[in-house]
């Protein structure tokens, strides 16, 4: 792609978002002529471009803030026999969800300008596969004695009393190595 092209679509690509607000048809219209130069080009929309603007009038796709643009997602298996009804959409549309699978979930963009839907397809999640392994056997695990109450409630005095005196212990010598005036220090009375 020449430096010149990628220049003209970045330039309306800026120039139609600056404009999104205050002139949307003019924005609408720059990037339908971004899409139009693309398509001369040989270079087809990603599916995060078809995303962003509605393909069919350019305009730039914001869901849920006026103009009545929004998106919809729907989870379908499409039919592959021959008598039973496909949902009405383009051509393009029908393509991508038949390259997909024709499984996994649909992002459907509604266009509040035009009302066309733009149907991009997200394919299935790949399946989990959990490997299973027989020859590494669990390690057996002796088997332990319940501690009565009245024991496991003596470690916990312990563990109490040890820990109390430990923090004493740090508070002493914290007192003793920094000299200066202390809350006990004001707390004496003459």
């Amino acid at each position: 792609m020449s430096a010149n092209l990628t220049a003209r679509l970045i330039f309306l690509t800026d120039a139609a978002h600056l404009l999104a607000k205050s002139a949307p048809e003019t924005s609408s219209y720059l990037m339908s002529r971004r899409t139009s130069l693309m398509l001369e080009n040989d270079r087809r929309l990603s599916d995060v471009e078809r995303q962003r603007l509605c393909t069919s009038c350019g305009h730039i796709l914001i869901p849920g803030q006026g103009e009545g643009d929004s998106v919809r997602h729907e989870t379908q298996k499409y039919p592959k026999g021959k008598g039973k009804k496909k949902p009405k959409t383009d051509g393009e549309a029908r393509r991508r969800r038949q390259e997909a699978g024709g499984r996994g979930t649909l992002r459907i963009f509604h266009c509040g300008t035009c009302g066309r839907d733009t149907v991009v397809p997200m394919p299935a999640p790949a399946p989990i596969v959990r490997k299973h392994s027989q020859a590494a056997a669990a390690p057996e695990v002796p088997e332990r004695k319940p501690a009565t109450a009245n024991a496991s409630s003596k470690k916990r005095a312990k563990a109490r009393r040890d820990g109390l005196a430990a923090l004493l212990r740090d508070a002493a010598a914290a007192s003793t190595a920094r000299p200066g005036l202390s809350l006990a220090d004001f707390m004496k009375t003459d």
